[in-house]
């Protein structure tokens, strides 16, 4: 295992802090049988070749070597290298929630970027190791070692499981093959969070796949007992617009249990389910403005911080799809009063502070939106 991983030079290629000479030793590391020895490998890649979000011209170098470790008996808590690849090919994939990655629409983007950068810019990539094709490269060679994570649908231990079906819900153009595999495992599944993951990557695959998919069989976990099970199924089967049923189901997920605003062990965004229903909602049913946005200011009443980005920014989808300018320009009088009703909420019960300062991330969400972005002027322009 591994025997060609000291054979490059990775002083030729960098990541965050410089040369990528220390690549290697993590990788051998995260082969090791203890915890610590793992635990501390991991934390150096995920700051060195994936770092806030960013990859490097080393990243697509390593990911084959971590494909290795999949392949390997010995190794240990496969999971945590599986959400190591979904990072390395995507960056933070909560970002391509609700409708999940369009792989045609991701490599353009990232090559009419290319196209865009100047000599000074390159000369600054370069001097730092990054370079926007080395991204495709890294969704690609992630892409490739799919196949791999089929196996591990059959594993014993439900962290492995669970991120296998989690990760093949981000690579559509192999949904010929991983979408059978996902209604499978869902099939098969007694537990209530094995049929979570499976539901909510087969939805991943079928929307974004360039054939149409067939998941009618997750239409009968629309009336399942459990709340947590029909809300992901509702997430799943969201349509624009959306179904009487959906959206029933949804606005169910988001306003009958604050226990929704984060599920422990789900990996698809996070856990915060909640906040991935809010999204489907604001996605799907804009038209449904004065059935949706009462209940997301409702949910909005008991999510934390974190929670409450999600919330917003599905409200702000609704408020501005039909405008052309930002609601500062707008006067106050203008606005229809379930909108003046969700600023209220935003500004009653948004995630304006952490740890006793400011929480930049959502000033800068409000912001982007074109609202007045601090609590005070948001006030002001409420005249509150």
């Amino acid at each position: 295992m591994l025997e060609q991983l000291n054979q490059m030079n990775w002083a030729d290629v960098k990541h965050a802090y410089g040369p990528a000479t220390d690549v290697p030793k993590d990788i051998q590391n995260l082969a090791s049988q203890d915890k610590k020895v793992r635990e501390k490998a991991m934390y150096n890649l995920c700051g060195n070749i994936f770092h806030q979000g960013t990859r490097y011209e080393a990243t697509p170098y390593a990911i084959p070597f971590l494909l290795e470790l999949l392949n390997s008996d010995t190794v240990q808590e496969k999971e945590e290298i599986i959400l190591l690849l979904v990072n390395l090919a995507l960056g933070y994939e909560d970002e391509y929630l609700p409708q999940g990655v369009d792989p045609e629409q991701f490599r353009n983007d990232l090559l009419a970027s290319e196209a865009k950068v100047t000599e000074e810019q390159r000369v600054n990539q370069q001097k730092f190791g990054f370079s926007y094709p080395a991204l495709i490269q890294c969704y690609d060679i992630v892409q490739s070692g799919i196949p791999l994570l089929y196996a591990f649908l059959e594993a014993d231990e439900p962290e492995l499981r669970n991120s296998a079906v989690f990760a093949m819900a981000w690579f559509p153009e192999l949904s010929a093959q991983s979408l059978p595999k996902a209604l499978e495992y869902l099939e098969r599944s007694k537990v209530e969070m094995d049929r979570c993951h499976a539901i909510l990557s087969a939805g991943l695959l079928a929307r974004n796949s360039r054939e149409d998919q067939d998941i009618s069989p997750l239409r009968p976990y629309l009336t399942h007992q459990s709340l947590l099970v029909r809300t992901c199924a509702a997430i799943a089967l969201a349509t624009n617009p959306l179904t009487p049923e959906v959206l029933q189901r949804l606005i169910e997920g988001i306003t009958d249990d604050e226990s929704l605003n984060f599920v422990e062990g789900i990996y698809f965004n996070e856990g915060r389910i909640g906040g991935y229903a809010s999204l489907t909602l604001s996605n799907f049913g804009k038209q449904e403005k004065e059935t949706i946005i009462p209940a997301l200011c409702q949910n909005l009443v008991s999510a934390n911080t974190y929670q409450s980005l999600d919330i917003t920014r599905a409200i702000l989808v609704i408020l501005n799809s039909d405008r052309s300018q930002g609601i500062r320009h707008v006067g106050l009088n203008d606005l229809q009063a379930v909108e003046i009703a969700a600023l209220k909420a935003i500004y009653q019960h948004g995630g304006w502070t952490i740890d006793g300062g400011e929480f930049v991330n959502y000033m800068n969400l409000l912001q982007i939106a074109g609202l007045p972005h601090t609590r005070e002027d948001l006030g002001k322009y409420l005249g509150l």
